[in-house]
């Protein structure tokens, strides 16, 4: 999870996209629309995040979240909360499910 929100602040799309467990890849609508749907985005920043659960193959992972996007007005900084689903899929952490709400 931190990896993802890193690769995206750094603008490194395939490394954020390939984080996403392949359900998750199609939800976001392909690699395109991923990287378009972070145009704006100037940084995602974990701020606060606890394992709630795990074992050998799955973890779940609540989480804070600062996203700064450069929009025409300015720059906007929001806060969410989430919860992460992360499941081993051929040997790697992946996110498999994802939800969140503005703070």
């Amino acid at each position: 999870l931190r990896t993802f929100h890193q690769a995206i602040t750094a603008k490194q799309y395939r490394t954020a996209f390939n984080c996403l467990g392949p359900g998750m890849q199609n939800y976001v609508g392909g690699y395109d629309k991923f990287v378009n749907g972070y145009a704006t985005t100037i940084s995602s920043t974990l701020t606060e995040m606890r394992t709630v659960s795990e074992d050998n193959a799955r973890a779940v992972i609540e989480y804070t979240l600062e996203a700064k996007d450069q929009l025409k007005d300015g720059v906007t900084v929001q806060y969410f909360k989430g919860k992460a689903n992360l499941q081993i899929i051929n040997g790697e952490w992946k996110i498999v499910e994802v939800t969140a709400r503005k703070a």
